[in-house]
C-alpha cells in the first residue's frame, strides 16, 4: 500500500525544498512521485529538470508540477460534459453560460486539483510527495470539496432530472 507525505507551511520556509530532499531519500526505498500544486513551480528548478508533465530524476524518482488553471479549465469541460448527457440543450446552453470564466475562480479551482489529485494518487508508486503551496491556499485546497459540490448541487435541485444529476454529482464526490 502506498504512502503519503503531505508538506504544508507558510511561504519561503523551504516546503520544496525539503519535499525534494524527502522525495529522493523515499525514492531509495520504491517508486516515489512528488507533485507540486504552487502555481510557481519550484520542482524543476531544484532538480535542474525541465519538462511538462510527469519527469524523472532517477530510475525510482518522478515529479509532477500541477498547473491549477489548466487542470481547472480541464475540469470544468468534464462538468459541463456531464451536465451536457443530462439536461436539455436550452438548460444546458444557459448554464454554459452562467459557469463561463469559472475555471479562474480560486475554489473551483481547488475543487478541480482535489478531483486530479484523487486520480494521480491512484497510479502504481509506493510513495507519494506533495509539496503543497503555501498554508493559507492548502488550508484553502482541503475545505473546498464540500463548498464546491453543494454549489453544484444548488444548480441542479430545480431541474426535472435532478435525481440522476444528483447521483452523478454524489458518485463524483464519494471518489474524492
Amino acid at each position: 500500500m502506498a504512502k503519503y507525505y503531505f508538506v504544508f507551511g507558510k511561504g519561503g520556509v523551504g516546503k520544496s525544498t525539503m519535499s525534494c530532499a524527502l522525495s529522493l531519500k523515499l525514492s531509495q526505498k520504491g517508486r516515489t512521485l512528488i507533485l507540486s500544486t504552487d502555481p510557481t513551480h519550484s520542482l524543476s528548478r531544484i532538480f535542474c529538470l525541465e519538462g511538462k508533465g510527469l519527469v524523472e530524476v532517477n530510475k525510482n524518482l518522478q515529479f509532477l508540477e500541477i498547473d491549477p488553471l489548466e487542470v481547472s479549465k480541464r475540469y470544468l469541460k468534464e462538468v459541463l460534459n456531464l451536465l451536457k448527457e443530462l439536461i436539455s440543450t436550452h438548460t444546458y446552453l444557459e448554464v454554459e453560460r452562467l459557469l463561463g470564466g469559472l475555471e479562474v475562480n480560486p475554489a473551483f479551482q481547488e475543487s478541480a486539483l482535489l478531483e486530479e489529485l484523487s486520480l494521480i494518487f491512484k497510479r502504481d508508486y509506493d510513495y507519494f510527495v506533495l509539496d503543497n503551496a503555501p498554508t493559507g491556499q492548502a488550508i484553502n485546497l482541503i475545505n473546498s470539496v464540500d463548498s464546491t459540490f453543494k454549489l453544484l448541487k444548488k444548480l441542479v435541485e430545480g431541474w426535472g432530472k435532478e435525481e440522476r444529476i444528483k447521483r452523478r454529482l454524489e458518485e463524483r464526490k464519494n471518489r474524492l
